[in-house]
This record gives structure tokens, C-alpha cells and sequence, in this order.
């Protein structure tokens, strides 16, 4: 999978939402999220799962303060080859205080994993 994010909102609120400093600011829960140069949908650098990763399911993630009752949305650009991948899609989910998850919001799936570039969006969010 390889993404390359641009949020709708007035501000970023990812440090380095676009990738451009590598995949520092990132983690993951499995596999390994490197940053490459080719294919890009824009800017100078992307991220790329590589190698393979138990479980098989992957995110890259970051944790981030929001405002209550505020709005949000997450949106990008992903790519996934034509085969070796099930589902692509953005996930945004808010914790409260002790870390549960309060709510948690998905973007459609990808729906032709082609290798090409398509956008995603979860559509806007008010926070808890």
C-alpha cells in the first residue's frame, strides 16, 4: 500500500501527514512502513508497506490532541497493487481520557486496487 495523505481542514494536524520527511512521526502495528520516492501522487516522498507483517492486517498510525466538539475529516491518497490485498482504507478513531475507544469512523474501501492512486475520505467527524 502506498499512501500519500492531504487532509480537507484548515491545518495538519499529522507531523508529516505527506510523508515528506520519510515516515518519521509514524508507527505501525505490524510490517514495516518505509518511505520511497516512486510512485508518488505528489510531493517528494510516499509510504510503502514492505516485507510482511503478523497479523496480517496493517496500519500506520499516529496519535494526535483534537478540540471537543470540533470537526474533522481524514482524507488521502492510496494505492494497492491489483492483487495481495484485501481492503484499503483510512480509519479515524477517538479515545477518551483512559484510552478506550469512544468512536471510530472508517472511509470507504478502496474499490479497484489497480496500483493506481485513488482518494479516500472519511467524511466530516464532530470529536468527542
Amino acid at each position: 500500500m502506498l499512501a500519500r495523505h492531504h487532509y480537507a481542514g484548515a491545518s495538519e494536524l499529522f507531523a508529516n501527514g505527506g510523508f515528506e520527511e520519510g515516515t518519521a512521526g509514524w508507527s505501525t502495528n505490524a510490517g514495516q512502513l518505509d518511505s520511497v520516492t516512486s510512485p508518488l501522487h505528489g510531493g517528494s516522498q510516499a509510504a510503502r508497506f514492505s516485507g510482511s507483517g503478523q497479523p496480517s492486517t496493517q496500519f500506520a498510525y499516529q496519535l494526535t490532541n483534537v478540540q471537543p466538539a470540533s470537526t474533522y475529516e481524514l482524507s488521502g491518497w492510496v494505492a494497492a497493487p491489483p492483487s495481495g490485498v484485501n481492503r484499503v482504507f483510512l480509519r479515524v478513531s477517538w479515545f477518551d481520557v483512559s484510552g478506550s475507544i469512544v468512536l471510530s469512523s472508517d472511509s470507504p474501501w478502496l474499490a479497484q486496487p489497480d496500483g493506481a492512486f485513488h482518494p479516500l475520505a472519511t467524511g466530516a467527524m464532530v470529536s468527542r
